[in-house]
């Protein structure tokens, strides 16, 4: 089970990079952004001028005995809170869409990254923490870089208004509200540092969760063998526990941010309202009226309002950040297994291998297998006995170039096999591994993975040669009985014949049954 003292992941620690690297993900919606950008600022223009004309209701109708300018104010706050909906609507909808479709993008580019990396990369990495990247960190990244990007655009704008229309009614009232200014300043900074980290805690919690949690799933059949239910849900109450101390932190972190907005927006309310209501009682202050006063504690609201939301997605942003930069651990590990500078691609191979003194350890320090020299011809079928961990199954995945070797050569046709294309050795050799490994679909699908092309008599020829024709005739749906994941519902002899089946019917020149 996972543990949260230290992992790579939390120590990238570029949060800046991570985030202008995170915005390269909507480069194919420049588009749908700029035209969600013109929504924002028609929303916002709609939302600017509704306290100024309450301040035209108040002074030119209310105070002035002018029905006309009352009328006219009235129909115009409605009209604009229409058009602010309107607006509003077409935005958040337009920018779902663009949030499933990077959705989508991230979460394929991710999978098939998954797919090119080598053998090592799985074995080092738990199942849960790869499920996990592909899971809760791409749908972390959604808020930030649809709805949060652009609402951040749009809280800008807002609050560059409100400035500047609090500037052009009163200077004087609106230095005042800046006095929070600072005291905001410290807050903000307090509330950066901390939640950083705080949200990188949260998401390597997460992954420890979920690795637990599949490894838990996988093994439920030895727990259950071994009676060890009750150590089990000890060991994940204590990751969920580990989880839940690192959620509570940050809760309490984002907690605290909301409330002290609020009292600063108390504050400067009060402020405004005690000072701003002596100007209008006093006479040294003209421009000063009742609808100015009521238009600028409007403001006020509004002003702090987009800070409110600014500070929330910075919450958000950091933890987008966290999640992206374990996404982005991800998409740089570069597989080592990978097609040389003009490597050769062979369209028939006779099937000759040898093992040149070959040396490999999965840990280069600890050797498996030290000087192997080994001969296979074409059409000889040789045997490997060993015990458990002599690297039998070693042997099997560097012919198939899962691996390449510390020393020596492994030689297909007299060509290194590093000299070979990728292509070309999975198409010519086959491997059975020890715990054959189906997938869900029909027993059909499992038999045509390797060779889709394949046709029904090929099929059945291959089934009836290894005995799974009269293996597979008790079962009602023949061929097209559903297999679910890992091959539930069919034996572990059943399992196997379809996983050789599977490797004979791709017809290579090179097969390997490991312990098969």
């Amino acid at each position: 089970m996972g543990c949260l003292a230290y992992d790579a992941d939390y120590a990238i620690g570029h949060g800046h990079q991570t985030t202008v690297r995170l915005l390269g993900f909507l480069d194919p919606y420049k588009r749908h952004l700029a035209l969600a950008l013109v929504l924002v600022i028609v929303s916002s223009a709609a939302s600017l001028a509704q306290p100024y004309l309450v301040k035209i209701a108040i002074d030119e109708g209310v105070s002035a005995g002018d029905y006309g300018r009352l009328t006219f104010a009235a129909v115009a706050i409605a009209a604009s809170l229409l058009v602010f909906a309107v607006a509003s609507w077409a935005q958040t909808l337009l920018m779902s869409w663009v949030g499933q479709r990077l959705l989508l993008d991230v979460r394929t580019r991710l999978f098939t990254h998954l797919q090119s990396l080598s053998m090592e990369y799985f074995d080092r990495e738990s199942l849960g923490r790869i499920i996990s990247r592909l899971t809760s960190d791409v749908s972390a990244l959604n808020e930030v870089l649809t709805q949060g990007l652009v609402g951040a655009i749009a809280d800008l704008v807002v609050l560059i208004g409100i400035v500047a229309v609090m500037f052009q009614m009163s200077p004087r009232l609106t230095l005042l509200t800046f006095v929070m200014l600072p005291l905001m300043m410290v807050a903000a900074r307090f509330f950066t540092v901390a939640s950083r980290d705080a949200y990188r805690r949260v998401r390597l919690a997460i992954a420890d969760l979920n690795s637990a949690l599949a490894e838990d799933i996988v093994g439920m059949r030895v727990i259950q063998a071994f009676r060890r239910e009750d150590r089990n849900r000890a060991g994940f109450e204590a990751v969920n526990r580990a989880l839940l101390a690192s959620a509570r932190r940050s809760v309490l972190i984002s907690s605290t941010v909301m409330p002290g907005i609020d009292v600063f927006q108390a504050l400067g309310a009060a402020l405004v309202l005690w000072f701003g209501g002596r100007w209008v009682l006093g006479a040294d202050s003209p421009e000063m009226t009742v609808g100015v006063l009521t238009a600028f504690i409007l403001y006020i609201e509004r002003f702090f309002e987009p800070i409110r939301e600014l500070m929330s997605r910075y919450d958000t942003l950091q933890a987008a950040t966290a999640a992206g930069e374990r996404i982005f651990q991800l998409l740089d590990t570069r597989p080592r297994i990978v097609d040389r500078p003009n490597a050769i691609a062979l369209d028939s191979v006779r099937g000759d291998v040898y093992l040149d003194h070959v040396t490999f350890g999965y840990d280069p320090t600890e050797p498996v297998l030290r000087d192997v020299t080994i001969r296979a011809a074409r059409g000889q079928r040789v045997a490997l006995v060993g015990e458990t961990g002599a690297g039998k199954s070693t042997i099997a995945r560097l012919i198939a170039r899962f691996y390449d070797p510390q020393e020596g050569v492994v030689r297909l046709d007299g060509h290194d096999v590093r000299q070979l294309t990728i292509a070309t050795l999975r198409r010519h050799v086959a491997s059975v591994p020890q715990d054959p490994f189906l997938f869900s679909g029909t027993i059909e699908d499992n038999l045509l993975f390797g060779r889709p092309d394949a046709t029904a008599d090929d099929v059945r020829a291959v089934a009836r040669a290894i005995g799974l024709d009269a293996a597979l005739a008790g079962l009602p749906d023949g061929y097209s009985t559903q297999v679910e994941e890992r091959g539930s519902g069919l034996s572990v002899g059943q399992r196997q014949l379809v996983s050789i089946g599977r490797a004979l019917l791709a017809d290579p020149a090179v097969l390997i049954l490991d312990e098969a």
